[in-house]
């Protein structure tokens, strides 16, 4: 836990959030067709694992939601519950839920940028923390990801707007594990993780404004310029 909690106030100050127009706001993640492979670092035994598509709650940061630019920068705090459906292609009845904290950085390059919708497409890194605990085994691991990620912003107001994206991760990741009942034992393991990845948006814009394409020059005062009126001509 202490290493999320690094990880997290890495990522806070990393990012001047408080001195530029932004978007701020809540999200819903939805986990789907996630797998992972993992092999025990002494054993080589492998477990292959399917997980239930799940949700959770996430709180998100977003340099550019709704402004004239190209680019956009946007932080996903999350936290999800994941239930594990099958292991080794068998059915898992346990009961085992593991707790994720994710943090997502996305580097958003805009493709459409309208008065009224934002899409956007870019390149998407994942760090996460991963646990379960009960009263005979401890597991944590470190997931390290990069993901392709597209996504749109539809600006209902001059405040308020609603986003949406999707991702497909390829992960590595690092763990421990450990026995505390009478079959007392541990170990660590290293593996792999993909999945599909869909995350609903509430954001609110604050500062933000739409950079004219073209200041006009017709100032309806002036008058034409007459350079030297009182000059006389000596060719007269």
């Amino acid at each position: 836990m202490k290493l999320y909690k690094k990880i997290v106030l890495a990522s806070f100050l990393l990012l001047p959030m408080t001195v530029q127009a932004a978007g701020f706001g809540l999200y819903i993640p939805i986990a789907a067709s996630t797998t992972s492979t993992v092999e025990d670092v002494d054993s080589s035994d492998t477990v292959d694992m399917d997980y239930s598509s799940s949700k959770g709650i996430g709180f998100v940061y977003d340099s550019n939601v709704g402004k004239d630019k190209m680019y956009g920068y946007r932080l996903g705090l999350e936290y999800l519950k994941m239930d594990i459906d099958n292991v080794d292609g068998y059915s898992y009845h346990g009961d085992e839920d593991y707790k994720r904290f994710n943090v997502v950085n996305t580097f958003e390059f805009g493709l459409v940028t309208s008065k009224y919708v934002r899409f956007w497409i870019g390149p998407r890194l994942n760090i996460a923390y991963q646990s379960f605990s009960d009263n005979y085994h401890n597991e944590s691991f470190v997931e390290f990801g990069v993901a392709p990620a597209l996504g749109t912003n539809v600006n209902l107001g001059s405040v308020v707007s609603l986003g949406f994206d999707v991702d497909y991760r390829f992960s590595g990741l690092v763990g421990t594990w450990e026995r505390t009942d009478y079959y007392s034992n541990d170990g660590s393991y290293t593996g792999v993780a993909k999945g599909l990845t869909a995350r609903f948006y509430l954001l609110f814009r604050f500062g933000e404004s739409r950079s004219s394409s073209a200041t006009p020059t017709n100032n309806s005062d002036s008058t034409p310029s007459y350079q030297n009126d009182n000059v006389i001509d000596e060719s007269l």
